[in-house]
């Protein structure tokens, strides 16, 4: 099939990845080593651009992740008719590790018999300023955009109205816990891990519901061990049979499925929980000028210079050939065909390379930003869990410091290695043995230095589809 048929895409942009999906049978899915949700370098930008040019789109829709959008329900243990939202940004602070943007915050207030439930959503306004400064220089329009929770449940509801939690997988080993109540959405959590415990987040619904939640589904091919009640249903849910009784291709996932089913995109489009986030509402799909073709050169211009570079080159060459021989004398006198000057090259020692330290993956790090850069925390946070730590705390520091620190137990020799291996911006770093045996974190990162202008090594992404079958 063509790719210059008119097609709708779906982008979804995650953490250190990018997928699109096309809304055809074949050579649908494509998966990039770009993350949106960072400043893209201009050849990034370039790549991407020539994957999209191509294609003659009508429509693109964006999923946005529910570590960008956060859902978190609270209970007034009274009826009320409008609260501050001064309040409920302290309410939310403990939730969210990114700065709290009252403009980004919307809720709804729902009673309940004597109180009341307070249902927030809350944007993270600074990945999204980078993800529309991305688009702008991609030239990228933005149809409609919603939040993955929203769609997942959207098409749940088709089969499932009732009070349920799900689990749906993201990059492992994540995945995203919803509590739902047909396509109402009461908490959303990133959750991670090879056991995880679910038992108090499905316990909240009792809160919500005056019952605990006793549906749970989950994919299909579920194999982590789950920390539940006994009493808890599990339903298994294959999505590739749910996206073919849509009449997709079986390879759509669920949140895909919600924006190419026209039936199920006209109930979302209903919905009065639909989110609005001002940055996005005005992208301008207009591409930067650096990926454009540079404008072709004068072809008079190219030969002239041409013949002239053969002019010089060709007088060159006949003095040199034309030169009488007995010109050509050595530094020695003799002839200089017999000398030997072939350099001698002194064998040189090839150093063995160090072998690559190791660390604990269970120990307790706490990553503290002494800088007024917003976000650095969360940066480091993000590198530490894709190297498998699982206990990292982030916060700021009220330490006056020019440089990068790393404070750790004596006994963790490996550290220093380690973090200079693996943490980019860290190598130059000051480490210091000084915490004690009994301090409640086992390292301690202070972020003196603004990251970005840190060098890290830069490989030069590719875009890969997922199908055997390659663009043409």
């Amino acid at each position: 099939m063509s790719l210059f048929r008119k097609s709708d895409l779906v982008v979804w942009p995650k953490n250190h990845s990018l997928e699109i999906f096309i809304n055809r049978k074949e050579n649908n899915h494509f998966v990039f080593e770009f993350d949106l949700w960072q400043p893209l370098i201009d050849s990034d930008i370039k790549s991407l651009h020539s994957f999209f040019k191509p294609l003659s789109v009508k429509n693109v829709f964006w999923i946005l992740g529910d570590d960008v959008v956060v859902t978190r329900s609270f209970i007034y243990e009274s009826s009320i008719e409008n609260i501050n939202k001064d309040e409920i940004s302290a309410m939310m602070s403990g939730s969210v590790d990114f700065e709290i943007d009252k403009n980004l915050l919307s809720y709804k207030l729902e009673q309940n018999k004597n109180k009341t439930i307070i249902r927030v959503n809350l944007v993270d306004g600074k990945k999204i300023d980078i993800l529309k400064n991305n688009l702008t220089r991609l030239g990228l329009k933005i149809t409609d955009y919603q939040v993955l929770s929203s769609l997942i449940t959207n098409t749940v509801s088709q089969f499932y109205q009732d009070t349920y939690s799900i689990i749906y997988p993201l990059d492992t080993p994540q995945y995203l816990f919803i509590l739902s109540q047909g396509t109402k959405i009461y908490l959303t959590d990133i959750i991670k891990g090879v056991s995880l415990d679910i038992k108090k987040k499905i316990n909240y619904s009792e809160l919500y519901f005056d019952q605990i939640c006793q549906k749970l589904f989950l994919p299909s091919d579920f194999t982590v061990e789950l920390k539940i009640s006994d009493k808890i249903e599990k339903n298994p849910f294959d999505e590739s049979k749910i996206s073919s009784k849509f009449t997709q291709s079986s390879n759509f996932p669920l949140p895909v499925i919600s924006f190419f089913n026209k039936d199920l995109y006209s109930q979302i489009q209903k919905s009065t929980d639909i989110i609005k986030i001002p940055q996005l509402e005005n992208v301008s799909a207009k591409p930067v000028k650096m990926i454009e073709e540079k404008k072709a050169k004068n072809p008079i211009l190219i030969f002239i210079v041409f013949i002239i570079s053969l002019l010089v080159v060709s007088g060159i060459l006949w003095a040199i050939f034309n030169k009488p021989k007995s010109d050509v004398v050595s530094p020695s006198g003799d002839n200089p065909q017999s000398q030997d000057i072939s350099p001698v090259v002194e064998p040189t020692d090839i150093p063995t390379p160090s072998p690559a330290a190791e660390l604990d993956k269970d120990l307790k790090i706490r990553v503290l930003n002494a800088t007024e850069v917003n976000g650095q925390a969360a940066t480091i946070k993000t590198s530490l869990t894709s190297l498998d730590f699982t206990d990292i705390a982030v916060g700021n520091s009220s330490e006056s410091l020019s440089r990068n620190v790393i404070r750790y137990k004596a006994d963790l020799v490996s550290v220093p290695d380690f973090m200079k291996q693996n943490l980019p911006g860290f190598a130059d770093a000051l480490y210091e043995a000084i915490l004690e045996d009994t301090d409640t974190y086992d390292i301690v990162i202070l972020i003196g230095e603004d990251l970005s202008q840190s060098a890290p090594a830069s490989v030069s992404p590719t875009a890969t589809p997922t199908e055997e079958e390659t663009l043409e």
